[in-house]
This record gives C-alpha cells, sequence and structure tokens, in this order.
C-alpha cells in the first residue's frame, strides 16, 4: 500500500471514530436530559400531592383526655382518604368509634390545611397496661395523580404514660366559664384558667426577655 493510500485510511478511520464518539456523547447528553426532566417532573408532582397524617395526641384543653387527629398538610385535595387502625381501639366514645368505622371503608375528600379532631376517651383508661401498646396506622389516598403510597407506622399508648398534664390556658375557656351563672366549680375553673395564662404570660415575657 503507497504512503498516501495508508495516510487516508487512517484519516478515514480516525474520522469514523471521532463520528461515532461524537454520537454516543450526544446520545449521552440526551439520557442526561431527559433524567433532569424526569427529575423535575418528578419533584413538582411530589411538591404538588397531599399529605395525609393521623396522630394521637392530648387534648390541649384538659391535658388529660387523648384524641384522634388527622390532617392534610399538604397543597392539594386528597381523595378516597382511608384511615386503618390495628389493633382497634377498645371502648371509646360511641362517636369517635363510629367516625373511625367510616373513615376505615373511606373518606370521600379531605382538603388542604383541614384538621379535625374527635375524643378517644381519659388518657387513664385508654392507658392502663404498662407493657407496650402499639397500633398500627395505615393510610392510603388519592392525590392529583393517582394513587399515593401506602403510609404506614406504628404508634404506641405507653409513650403517653408519665407526660406531664399540663392543659393550655384558653380564652375559650374563659368565656364558657362565665356565660352561664357560675356555681362554686365554674369559679374554681375560672381562676385555674386565669392562674395559667398568667403563668403562660409571664413565661412568655422572660423569654422574650
Amino acid at each position: 500500500m503507497e504512503l498516501p493510500t495508508a495516510t487516508a485510511v487512517v484519516i478515514a478511520v480516525i474520522s469514523l471514530l471521532l463520528n461515532i464518539a461524537a454520537v454516543l456523547i450526544s446520545r449521552s447528553q440526551v439520557a442526561v436530559a431527559r433524567s433532569q426532566t424526569e427529575v423535575q417532573r418528578q419533584i413538582h408532582r411530589d411538591s404538588s400531592q397531599p399529605y395525609i397524617w393521623a396522630d394521637i395526641r392530648l387534648n390541649p384543653d384538659d391535658g388529660a383526655t387523648l384524641d384522634w387527629v388527622v390532617g392534610n398538610s399538604g397543597p392539594t385535595v386528597a381523595t378516597d382518604v382511608t384511615f386503618r387502625i390495628d389493633p382497634p381501639f377498645g371502648d371509646i366514645h360511641p362517636l369517635t368509634s363510629a367516625a373511625l368505622e367510616r373513615m376505615a371503608k373511606g373518606m370521600a375528600s379531605l382538603p388542604p390545611g383541614r384538621t379535625n379532631w374527635w375524643s378517644l376517651g381519659a388518657t387513664y383508661d385508654l392507658v392502663k397496661s404498662t407493657g407496650p401498646q402499639p397500633r398500627t396506622i395505615t393510610i392510603d389516598a388519592t392525590g392529583p395523580f393517582g394513587p399515593l403510597p401506602t403510609l404506614e407506622y406504628v404508634i404506641d399508648m405507653t409513650d403517653f404514660r408519665e407526660v406531664n398534664v399540663r392543659p393550655d390556658g384558653s380564652l375559650h375557656l374563659l368565656a364558657k366559664a362565665v356565660d352561664r351563672r357560675p356555681s362554686v366549680k365554674d369559679v374554681a375553673a375560672l381562676t385555674g384558667a386565669l392562674q395559667r395564662l398568667a403563668e403562660q404570660r409571664a413565661e412568655d415575657s422572660s423569654t422574650d426577655e
């Protein structure tokens, strides 16, 4: 093979390799762009999904009873919302028992920002045992992009044992106390509410300083 011919072949091979490399790089860039687009799309979906939750909380008014609380902290409406509790609560308020049965079958919708409360009963009745009392909460719902992943977690009722009972001072309680002719019990409740409000004001003032 003559030298010019060999040189031409080498140049042709190098050109072919460069073209192949350019095609591979182009395909890689397209794949990266598609991946970034999918990530952005997923971020948008996640940020637009409802966030449904359920909790057991101390009642803020008396500090001695427990409430069943559900809410939607996301930005969109959730539909076909179900809450299941295993094992179910025993002897609780009948209205709450009916509400829990309805929630297990499914709620039509739960708008964003909504929080609903139901009374379960006295803490000492619900947390009698000293051993573990786990209850598994399972939540299913549908968002604007389809069914949400099933959310499942455990709440142990014994976590409420030895909790400091400290009801919040409330102007609502004061209004209730003076809304009718006060009895000795009402006066005591009013005095206690005023004292708690004064303590909270003092704590807030010391914190600000």
